[in-house]
């Protein structure tokens, strides 16, 4: 954030710096038939490491999808953006869900249910879905996936949030556990696109 002011009807504008990169509808575009997994990994890893810091200060977005991801490539950042909808302090504030993201929302978006931290990770892990190639829309995971990967994927995807992970940063160590056992130490990985 670089600066805010009033517009005359009153918004708030805020002034950003810009990220230079992809967002995830981009990168699908130039890997239509899915980005291989290996990136996927990083790119799932650092969406985490935000979502883990959010929750820990009682944020939570409330509207991730393939958007609101942007990847540079050449260094391995990554941004989750458009904060806008953002849920602050559920519990002490009474905030609810602030939108309703019809391919990407989780299922208690719609059933105006108390927001918990699982609803971010069930629209993080439709958004890794797309990435690896699948049909968000069906919850088809791609059958290259690899199978733990597959199957993150649909303990994120449960219908019930409490039955869902509820904690960014515990996936986050998980999935470079997982990383490694499947594809040994690590190395960085070029993104050619």
């Amino acid at each position: 954030l670089l600066d805010q002011f009033r517009m005359d009807d009153g918004r708030l504008a805020n002034v950003l710096a810009p990220c230079e990169g992809y967002d995830l509808h981009a990168l699908r575009q130039h890997f239509t038939q899915g980005l291989d997994a290996q990136h996927v990994f990083w790119i799932f890893r650092r969406a985490l490491s935000v979502l883990g810091y959010a929750h820990s200060q009682g944020i939570l977005h409330g509207n991730i999808e393939p958007a609101h991801i942007i990847v540079r490539p050449q260094d391995h950042n990554v941004w989750l953006v458009d904060w806008c909808y953002a849920v602050l302090r559920p519990k002490e504030t009474g905030m609810g869900f602030r939108a309703l993201n019809a391919g990407y929302s989780a299922p208690e978006v719609a059933e105006r249910k108390a927001p918990l931290p699982a609803a971010d990770l069930y629209s993080l892990g439709l958004t890794m879905l797309y990435l690896l190639g699948g049909d968000p829309a069906q919850q088809q995971i791609p059958p290259q996936t690899p199978e733990p990967l597959a199957r993150l994927l649909r303990f994120l995807l449960r219908p019930s949030a409490i039955q869902r992970p509820q904690e960014a940063w515990v996936l986050y160590h998980e999935l470079e556990v997982m990383r490694e056992k499947i594809y040994g130490p690590h190395q960085f990985l070029e993104l050619r696109v």
